[in-house]
């Protein structure tokens, strides 16, 4: 069902804190479908409403987790 629901979208808005991970900690399957999305050719965006990371924290920080992310791909409340 998920492969087919990814396959009606060219691009994701992912929040992050609560469904990519929960404070430092990756959400279990978190990557695996980044990985698929991104395999697939989507484009990604990730959102947060918190305004105190800079887009450059919130990237490194994925990035440690596992994560690919560009700075570019990070949407701010600021």
């Amino acid at each position: 069902m998920c492969a087919v629901l990814a396959e009606q979208f060219d691009a994701f808005l992912l929040d992050l804190d609560g469904v990519v991970y929960i404070g430092a900690e990756l959400l279990p399957g978190a990557a695996e479908a980044l990985g698929r999305l991104r395999g697939a050719g989507k484009t990604i965006r990730f959102l947060t409403n918190d305004p105190r990371p800079t887009r450059r924290e919130l990237a490194e920080k994925l990035t440690g987790l596992g994560i690919e992310a560009r700075v570019g791909e990070i949407i701010t409340c600021g």
